[in-house]
């Protein structure tokens, strides 16, 4: 069903530990992360990088896509509209309208169902720009 997401309790992550500078060894030990960006997330399926060697977040187009305000703003209107729902303007609609941008831009629409993880290097830069007031996030949840 199209609202079962909202019916299901997020999932309880431990908050990220203290996240080391880009580039120092906690980084770079990751065989996974080719952006020197990622740590260690806390489900094994999040541990995921944007496989460039300059990071997917430092360019413009991302910056425009899913960080700037006015188009998640616009973003959200759109799905609102389309799925019947009314407005929302918290830090959780921005955050869950980035990750949208970000997966739409390279894969198009994917359908009911079908979900794509973030890498952690989107993920940060997206929760650094639209912060949980809890400090508690969803994470990915495959379906």
């Amino acid at each position: 069903m199209l609202l079962d997401h909202l019916f299901k309790p997020p999932l309880q992550h431990p908050p990220p530990a203290q996240e080391p500078e880009p580039g120092s060894s906690s980084t770079t030990n990751l065989p996974w992360c080719k952006c020197n960006v990622c740590i260690v997330m806390p489900l094994e399926i999040e541990n995921k990088c944007c496989g460039q060697r300059r990071c997917v977040t430092s360019f413009a187009r991302f910056t425009k896509l899913c960080v700037d305000r006015d188009v998640l703003q616009l973003c959200i209107r759109n799905r609102a509209d389309i799925c019947n729902d009314r407005d929302d303007n918290s830090t959780r609609a921005f955050r869950k309208a980035a990750y949208r941008q970000y997966i739409l831009d390279p894969y198009g629409y994917l359908g009911k169902g079908n979900r794509k993880v973030c890498p952690y290097c989107v993920v940060k830069t997206v929760r650094r720009h639209y912060p949980s007031q809890t400090g508690v996030y969803m994470g990915f949840r495959p379906n």
